[in-house]
């Protein structure tokens, strides 16, 4: 018998913050995938500069064993300036992180405390 290799992924949190400029816009979501040997939980963040018909840049890309507890691989996008993104997650292995984009554009990654991932689930559940 043979089994069928249709992509059994689902996406489960998705958000996206335009720079205050409006110039640029940061594009994150996290998947679910399933399958045999292949079940994973991964977030990618995207940077696209709105001027330009080109494709969206991976900035920061994060792998997780699970989606649990609610809003774990939750990436917070905050631009600082025109010019600079901060990107802080709660969970998760960096297999990529961008530090310049587009230039001119600072990108900050940066983990955040245990206490902050609980007031950011605790906001998501009231």
């Amino acid at each position: 018998m043979l089994v069928g290799c249709d992509r059994d992924f689902a996406t489960i949190w998705s958000q996206e913050v335009k720079s205050p400029d409006g110039h640029w816009v940061a594009v994150a979501s996290t998947t679910q995938n399933g399958g045999p040997g292949t079940a994973s939980v991964d977030t990618a963040v995207y940077l696209k500069w709105l001027a330009s018909s080109g494709s969206p840049t991976l900035i920061l890309g994060l792998s997780n064993e699970s989606a649990y507890p609610l809003g774990i691989t939750r990436v917070r996008m905050s631009w600082l300036t025109d010019k600079h993104l901060d990107l802080a997650y709660c969970e998760g292995t960096v297999g990529f992180q961008a530090i310049k984009a587009g230039g001119s554009l600072d990108i900050s990654v940066h983990k955040l405390t245990d206490a902050e991932c609980s007031e950011g689930n605790a906001e998501k559940k009231g």
